[in-house]
């Protein structure tokens, strides 16, 4: 029970962050109110460049490992051997894991 008011509560807190700063977006003129598109380049040319960023740091890869963790373990992928190696770095995109043979 636990489990789920903090999922909940974890998640309703990311909608309501989400709802409030794409509707100061909206008011700013930065995202059309019909159609959530950019009408402002260098606010699309931002937003982009953050995402690349954010996605290209060790937090944003050592995130998706830890998300992947429980599911790896349930489904026994992480197996010693290639195959194993193979399919976890299927799961977390750690290709670095796989060629090196950890």
């Amino acid at each position: 029970m636990v489990f789920l008011l903090a999922y909940l509560l974890a998640w309703g807190g990311f909608s309501l962050l989400a709802v409030a700063l794409q509707y100061r977006f909206v008011r700013a003129g930065l995202l059309s109110p019909m159609m959530m598109n950019s009408t402002n380049a260098l606010f699309a040319a931002v937003l982009l460049l953050a995402a690349g960023i954010y996605q290209s740091l060790r937090s944003s890869r050592l995130a998706c490992a830890i998300v992947a963790i429980p599911r790896a373990i349930s489904h026994g992928i992480g197996a010693p051997g290639p195959p194993g190696r193979c399919a976890w770095a299927l799961i977390t995109g750690d290709t670095a894991f796989a060629a090196a043979g950890a």
